[in-house]
């Protein structure tokens, strides 16, 4: 997922833009209203996808309305076609003009007949629009591209999970381990918590019952539902 952030150069082409558009509303003026039988049809100005200059794909919010109807059924048309450029005229021909797909949220049963009704409006013809209004789209589209996008991390977290009473303990890396004083014992540095375990062989591994590790121990195992034990070497309460 990413977030796009508007620069101070995309709203100045957006500004330019608009100075576009009035220059050219009277020659090729939008949105385009066209009635067919009962229903009129209103087409809004078309937003590029892309444009290499040949072959361009764009997207245009459509309404229709039948007659009787007091609101209008919104949506949004996807469109190709093939261009062709005269710059001294600053005007684009598009020809083999395509209405590649509809999108009727508010009627989605009913977008197949929608885009049949479309289809039909499309000119024989060559269609005649703005060079000026097309490339300050183009100019936004492509800043827009290059707009700072800010990535999300959307990686879900480890999920741990005990089917009996567990004690989550926070190391910071791995386990550092340091002798303690008195029996043959170590303890964790890296953790606030007293993580223990025992160097002594498996067969004399029980401390004395009144040491502090030995009811660690004990403490733990009891939580665990068996009995306290020490491990053989490099055994013993915690990870080893």
């Amino acid at each position: 997922m990413k977030s796009r952030v508007l620069t101070p150069r995309l709203l100045v082409l957006a500004a330019a833009t608009l100075l576009a558009v009035r220059a050219a509303a009277d020659f090729d003026p939008w949105p385009r209203v066209i009635v067919q039988g009962t229903v009129t049809n209103t087409i809004y100005q078309p937003q590029l996808d892309s444009w290499d200059g040949f072959f361009m794909k764009a997207r245009a919010v459509v309404t229709l309305q039948s007659a009787g109807d007091s609101e209008s059924v919104y949506g949004v048309i996807e469109v190709t076609a093939h261009t062709v450029v005269d710059k001294t005229q600053r005007t684009v021909q598009l020809y083999g003009l395509q209405i590649t797909g509809a999108r009727f949220p508010s009627a989605p049963d009913n977008e197949p007949e929608y885009l049949d009704e479309l289809r039909r409006l499309i000119p024989a013809g060559p269609t005649t629009i703005s060079l000026d209004r097309l490339e300050a789209n183009l100019a936004i589209l492509q800043q827009s591209q290059k707009a700072r996008s800010v990535p999300v991390e959307n990686t879900p977290p480890r999920i741990i999970f005990s089917d009996r009473p567990a004690l989550l303990l926070r190391i910071d890396g791995l386990p550092v381990w340091s002798p303690v004083e008195g029996p043959r014992l170590q303890r964790v540095l890296n953790t606030r918590v007293l993580l223990l375990r025992t160097l002594l062989p498996a067969s004399l591994g029980r401390l004395p019952a009144g040491d502090l590790a030995q009811r660690a121990l004990e403490r733990g195992a009891e939580s665990h539902g068996r009995p306290a034990q020490s491990g053989g070497p490099g055994g013993g309460f915690g990870p080893g």
